[in-house]
């Protein structure tokens, strides 16, 4: 049976509302939130789900609005808090965003979200013990989320603790042995510390898992070109991250460096 809006229906029009925004029709499913809300304005979901259809369509103060009534309605709707928080980061509200991404992670300690966040906020300050402190809340609240493996491993590499950020990225690897970005973080690793052979192979794994991962590939080529050998597979990897994102820069300086046999060292670039 088809589902159908009625103006006094607000079981109807909730549901027609959640449908249009399963099946990723944003502009219907927010006549339809607006409908409910006006049925139901003291509902803290429905303003929380018309956020988030604000947020496909990006609008953002429209969602921060929303977002905002939610949690007055219900101040322990840990999600809409998050959601709130990570949009005022993205305005540049940093120090309101760290306070309620702390709210956030006191409402829903199993989220991992929140302080994988505070974990960011404190890297992007050069606070790299507190990012650490985030980083473990993180993985406290889910150890199988490896993402927080990776962003220890990168603080820990910062403050110099090379076999603790070895240890992480391997443990992302285990957390996700069918993602990229744990080999490509492994890669780096090996290649700052002059283990050129366990690069490539990082390098390689990763680009076999993703055959679209551009940092792989010139990382790889930067690898090569500073061994001074094998510069036409390097101008491959190269070319191939280029043609990946052609507006990257640091992609094309890496393809001119391909091209010339005298490349000199020097120190392997982040990813």
């Amino acid at each position: 049976m088809a589902i159908r809006s009625e103006p006094k229906n607000f079981g109807g029009t909730a549901a027609l509302a959640r449908l249009y925004s399963r099946q990723n029709k944003a502009a219907a499913a927010e006549a339809e939130y607006k409908k409910a809300v006006a049925l139901q304005p003291d509902q803290a979901r429905l303003h929380s789900e018309l956020a988030d259809v604000y947020m496909a369509e990006k609008n953002r103060p429209a969602a921060m609005q929303e977002y905002r009534a939610a949690l007055k309605l219900d101040p322990k709707d840990g999600y809409s808090q998050y959601e709130l928080s990570m949009l005022l980061l993205a305005s540049g509200n940093v120090d309101a965003a760290v306070e309620g991404l702390e709210q956030a992670a006191s409402l829903a300690p199993n989220n991992p979200l929140p302080q994988m966040a505070l974990g960011g906020i404190a890297m992007s300050r050069q606070q790299y013990d507190k990012a650490i402190a985030g980083y473990n809340a993180a993985i406290s609240a889910q150890p199988k989320y490896f993402q927080a493996y990776l962003g220890r491993g990168d603080a820990e590499m910062v403050l110099g603790k090379k076999s603790e950020a070895l240890n992480d990225y391997n443990l992302a690897v285990k957390q996700a042995p069918n993602t990229a970005l744990p080999y490509l973080k492994l890669g780096f690793y090996y290649q700052s510390v002059g283990a050129s052979q366990d690069a490539e192979n990082a390098y390689h794994k990763a680009t076999t898992i993703d055959p679209k991962s551009a940092p792989a590939y010139s990382n790889l080529a930067w690898l090569v070109v500073n061994q001074k050998s094998r510069l036409d597979e390097a101008q491959s990897w190269a070319q191939k991250a280029v043609d990946l994102e052609p507006n990257n820069p640091q992609y094309k300086d890496t393809l001119g460096w391909s091209t010339m046999p005298g490349a000199i060292s020097t120190p392997p670039r982040g990813c």
